[in-house]
């Protein structure tokens, strides 16, 4: 598991050193350590998808969610 990590304002790298600022884990000498926030979630960014035949709109969506028989074949470069 892995630990948390944040930033410390007063960390003991020595224990007769004097406290220093430091970027840190939970478990370092730390007298106020503050945890990282949490990450924003990642935002789904596909595009939207117009699929025509003969000039007619056959299929319309979300990049991704297209029709099997739509789906472009390993190409032969």
């Amino acid at each position: 598991m892995k630990e948390p990590s944040g930033a410390c304002d007063r960390v003991l790298l020595r224990w007769n050193g004097s406290p220093t600022f430091a970027a840190t884990v939970a478990r370092s000498r730390c007298f106020n350590f503050a945890e990282r926030e949490t990450p924003l979630p990642v935002v789904d960014r596909r595009g939207f998808v117009t699929i025509y035949e003969n000039g007619r709109i056959v299929w319309q969506g979300t990049e991704g969610d297209e029709p099997a028989n739509y789906w472009q074949a390993e190409l032969d470069i």
